[in-house]
């Protein structure tokens, strides 16, 4: 499957959604809990699982393992299907899908998609992946430093990344000098896990 990218998705890994079968169509409700940019401040979405940001700096918190590639098939579905790339159905779970051909698909058209995406991090340190070409957004950032302060318990983690690796003050630092960041944030505080809600906020101009 090849689009006018010059993007090639392996047919190995993309004869397996000929497999899919049911008829449940997979909603992003039911891949991950969604919270909005100006409510991560008040709800910060815990999970095991890694999650993926959108441009707009919603949180889409993972509720099942290896599903980045089905959220972004179903947040993105012009560009899945410029690939040929079904959207999501199940007879019963989410773990019925062929998880590792949506990842296949994620992973080799990464550059079309404007997510940041965070592992899990279960077998080493937390990876964390954005399309270089389109860059990121600054409620991108934000949204993943608070995600980052709630799900990872110090600066001392080690992050894994495409273009550095470091704790968290590193690779935000890194995200803040690639295409499509507007202005300087405050540095990673964790001496509090949530925000106070009656606090100023510091992007208040």
């Amino acid at each position: 499957m090849q689009s006018k990218h010059d993007i090639k998705l392996d047919p190995w890994f993309t004869v397996k959604f000929e497999q899919m079968y049911g008829d449940r169509q997979i909603t992003i409700e039911s891949l991950a809990r969604v919270v909005q940019f100006e409510d991560l401040k008040h709800s910060v979405p815990y999970t095991p699982f890694g999650c993926c940001i959108t441009p707009d700096g919603t949180v889409y918190a993972l509720t099942h393992y290896a599903t980045h590639g089905v959220v972004a098939a179903v947040l993105y579905p012009e560009v899945a299907a410029e690939f040929e790339v079904p959207q999501p159905i199940v007879d019963e779970h989410v773990d019925e899908l062929p998880k590792m051909a949506y990842q296949h698909f994620e992973l080799e058209c990464a550059p079309l998609l404007p997510l940041l995406r965070v592992s899990a991090g279960r077998m080493g340190s937390p990876h964390v992946s954005w399309s270089e070409d389109i860059g990121l957004t600054e409620e991108q950032i934000e949204a993943f430093r608070l995600f980052c302060i709630e799900n990872h318990s110090s600066d001392e983690e080690y992050f894994c990344t495409g273009l550095m690796g470091g704790g968290l003050q590193k690779v935000l630092k890194g995200m803040r000098e690639t295409k499509g960041k507007r202005k300087e944030l405050p540095p990673v505080d964790y001496s509090q896990k949530l925000v106070d809600p009656n606090e100023k906020d510091p992007y208040d101009d």
